[in-house]
């Protein structure tokens, strides 16, 4: 997805509900920013040149009526649909698959045999292939190959199969899962090889391989407990959706989803697909294209097949847990990179979808965020408060008594309230709003945690907010809305916020 295309990108991971139904889940802030004017009739335009009509109605986050469009393409459970609004009545749609990369999309003569219909295994069976790609990185333990003959003989691993799993002749058994169903294969041990019990005959057909599948094993925190992750046959031969040719390059579009791991590292693993396609034409710097004048530079190793160096940029522009990281192959090393927040919106653009790089370059509150009373004086700024933090050059007394006169001054701050910062029906719509608390109270949150509960007083009643820190970006969120609801704050309100200490703010409203 090119980023001139992404004007206002939001992204549904199809859930086993909504596939029944043949309907994708808008994303929150873009249905109480656009609701109101979007047509009952909507036009959907896939990358492969189809059209496709689908139905809203006023009062429901969904675009319903698209039953048709996922059997064409084979859509499941777990396949991810990023959806960008061109105007009117008009998207743009591409798909990917649980593998974590960009579908094949059939030629304009490809006939589909897909159907509506996905059983609860099926479903378990491609979330847990979707955890495997997208969301792990480096679990894999070992890959078993599917071979005809092993529907009619006992499968055998290898001497070299076993020490890569770490099984030896006094291990009985092992488990293969998926999400909740689990089948537990014993172990007939003969001249240092295991054969597989008659267990694997039923997991072979509840999982529905056939002949030339691959099935990835992947750890989990039981030893001899294996997640299973499925690639078919076609994938694995680069034969996906029957042969049909694509209308763009295979899998050089992929999306990671960040973990905490991730986030802690600065690091991530390619998903096996594109690593299959593309990974040989990698070098050891990526550059990275954000949109507009913005760029940066991610490190690649050749032989763990990792992206890694992602420590700054993760810090610089405060990606979180659960968000998600789309790459864009545009060769020579080179990726154009979105990114989705946990409401699966741009993180990189406003709910208007324009470039918001500003955001991150300088500090929240001089936005339209959180605006501070006027009689504040000597104001202490983030890069004066980081310099009485590392000065080695001023005695510790003189130190001690400007923290004093900061304590003193920004112990409170007042707000005026914004349309983006209160709760709001829009139609029945739950969002998640926040925001920043102002930097010039750094010197009470830098000790934070990451997450911090706190809690906001209004006369005799508490509420309890979640409070997010990135450094020294910090903000309100979980909870700020069900606050603002419930005091029945307005657009225009200006109220006061004092900390008391221990994690509390009195609030004047």
């Amino acid at each position: 997805m090119a980023n001139d295309e992404t004007e206002l990108g939001m992204i549904c991971l199809i859930s086993g509900a909504d596939y029944g139904k043949g309907q994708l889940r808008l994303a929150s802030p873009f249905y109480c920013e656009n609701g109101d004017t979007l047509p009952e009739k909507l036009v959907l335009h896939v990358i492969s040149g189809r059209i496709w009509e689908a139905n809203f109605t006023l009062g429901s986050l969904y675009i319903e009526g698209l039953k048709s469009m996922m059997c064409y393409y084979g859509l499941k459970p777990y396949h991810m649909v990023v959806l960008y609004y061109v105007g009117g009545a008009e998207f743009n749609v591409r798909f990917y698959t649980p593998y974590a990369v960009e579908m094949k999309y059939p030629t304009a003569d490809y006939d589909s045999q897909s159907d509506l219909i996905c059983s609860p295994l099926e479903e378990e069976k491609l979330c847990s292939t979707y955890h495997f790609n997208a969301v792990h990185n480096f679990v894999g333990v070992y890959n078993l190959l599917i071979e005809s003959e092993q529907f009619v003989t006992n499968k055998v691993l290898s001497g070299y199969a076993c020490d890569k799993i770490r099984l030896s002749p006094s291990v009985k058994y092992i488990r293969l899962c998926f999400e909740d169903h689990e089948w537990r294969i014993r172990l007939k041990w003969v001249d240092g090889v295991a054969l597989f019990g008659e267990t694997w005959y039923d997991f072979v057909e509840a999982a529905q391989v056939v002949d030339g599948d691959l099935i990835a094993l992947y750890k989990t925190a039981s030893r001899f407990k294996f997640k299973v992750s499925v690639f078919d046959k076609n994938t694995v031969r680069d034969e996906y959706l029957g042969g049909a040719v694509s209308v763009s390059p295979s899998y050089a579009n992929f999306f990671k989803v960040m973990t905490s791991e991730c986030l802690a590292k600065g690091e991530l693993e390619l998903p096996r697909v594109f690593k299959k396609n593309y990974a040989h034409t990698l070098g050891e710097i990526l550059h990275i294209d954000l949109g507009g004048a913005y760029s940066t530079k991610f490190k690649y190793c050749s032989v763990s097949k990792k992206i890694h160096g992602l420590i700054h940029f993760i810090g610089k522009y405060d990606i979180q847990d659960d968000y998600v990281m789309f790459f864009n192959y545009l060769g020579n090393s080179t990726f154009a990179l979105s990114v989705y927040d946990s409401q699966c919106m741009n993180h990189f653009r406003d709910r208007l979808g324009y470039l918001r790089f500003e955001d991150f370059m300088n500090p929240p509150y001089d936005t339209d965020a959180v605006v501070l009373s006027d009689d504040t004086e000597d104001v202490v700024t983030e890069d004066s408060a980081e310099e009485m933090d590392n000065s080695s050059d001023v005695s510790s007394e003189i130190e001690e008594d400007k923290e004093d006169v900061v304590e003193e001054e920004m112990m409170s701050f007042n707000v005026v309230l914004k349309k983006s910062h209160i709760h709001q029906r829009c139609h029945g719509a739950v969002m998640i709003l926040y925001f920043y608390i102002p930097s010039l109270m750094w010197h009470i949150y830098r000790s934070w945690a990451r997450r911090t509960e706190v809690t906001l007083v209004v006369g005799e009643k508490q509420w309890s907010v979640e409070v997010m820190r990135n450094k020294k970006v910090c903000r309100f969120g979980i909870g700020w809305d069900v606050f603002t609801s419930q005091n029945t704050l307005v657009t225009g309100q200006e109220i006061l916020f004092q900390f008391t200490g221990n994690f509390t703010f009195q609030v004047t409203v």
